[in-house]
Parts: structure tokens; C-alpha cells; sequence
């Protein structure tokens, strides 16, 4: 049995320090958010069904008679009847409450897979020893460009189209 969401939510942060452990424990964890995923939304499916089963046998009561109801029983105000039901307001209630779960449980997984991926940048910014010098390099090759002939180059193929379009 995989720990509660609470617990697994809280494991989602990386601790830079200790990248290998994170690393390593990456794929259980994940695992065990995927295995809380399937039981929220196996549970969320089960609440579904229980939901169309009580509203079936709600409705069935009142067209046998089992219960009554001062309205003239038609097919519509059966179906009304039904979804004011006690029973079926208490089910769809709990659809909800368990679908919030499967939700939030898909979150936690989309957490974990986004988690691997920092993992993965975390792990490349220490193998660039981003973490282990603060300083800049610059390029020793660089030269700053003559912007004087660049300037000149683009006055004279302007001049020169000029005189193309002209003549």
C-alpha cells in the first residue's frame, strides 16, 4: 500500500545536497504516486457506480410503489424524484468527494514526472560545476565589431540600389 497523498506531496521537493539519494529514489516514489493515482480513480469509478445503481433502484421504488409521492408519477418526475432522493444526493456527494481525490492524485503524479525532469537539470547544473564556481567566463575571442564599415557597407549597396532603380 502506497503512503497517503499528504505524505507523497511532501517528498516531491528536491534536496540539492543530496541528489544521488533523490535520484535514486525517483522511481519509487513515482511508482507509489502512480499506485495512489489507480486506487483514487478506481475508487471514483466505484463511486460512479453506486451512484447509477441507487438511482436505479430509487427509481424502480417508485414505479412499483414501494415509494410514494403526492405527484403524478410520470417518466420526468420519476427521474426528479429520484434525483432529490436522500440516497442518491448522499451518493452523488461522495462521487464528487472521491473524483476530488483522483484529481488531486492526478496532480501528484503530473508533480513526480516534473520532479524527474529537475532531477534530470539539477543533476546537469552540478556535472557543469554551476554549483561550484560562481564565476563568469568571458570569451576571450571576442572582438567587438567595426560598426563604422558596417555602416558604410549598408550606405553603399543603398546608394548603389538607388542608382539601379532610378536609371
Amino acid at each position: 500500500m502506497p503512503r497517503c497523498r499528504e505524505e507523497l506531496r511532501e517528498l516531491v521537493a528536491i534536496d540539492i545536497n543530496a541528489l544521488d539519494e533523490e535520484c535514486a529514489n525517483q522511481a519509487s516514489l513515482y511508482e507509489e504516486a502512480c499506485e495512489l493515482q489507480a486506487i483514487a480513480k478506481a475508487e471514483a469509478k466505484a463511486a460512479k457506480h453506486n451512484l447509477e445503481q441507487i438511482r436505479a433502484e430509487v427509481m424502480l421504488d417508485y414505479r412499483s410503489g414501494v415509494l410514494k409521492s403526492a405527484v403524478k408519477m410520470t417518466e420526468t418526475s420519476i427521474v426528479a424524484l429520484a434525483d432529490t432522493h436522500e440516497d442518491v444526493v448522499d451518493a452523488k456527494a461522495a462521487l464528487v468527494e472521491a473524483e476530488k481525490e483522483s484529481w488531486r492524485c492526478d496532480g501528484l503524479v503530473g508533480a513526480f514526472d516534473h520532479r524527474r525532469t529537475m532531477l534530470s537539470n539539477e543533476c546537469s547544473l552540478y556535472e557543469s560545476q554551476y554549483y561550484h564556481s560562481g564565476e563568469f567566463r568571458a570569451k576571450s575571442h571576442y572582438k567587438p565589431a567595426d560598426t563604422r564599415s558596417t555602416e558604410a557597407e549598408i550606405a553603399g549597396s543603398r546608394k548603389s540600389r538607388r542608382r539601379g532603380v532610378s536609371e
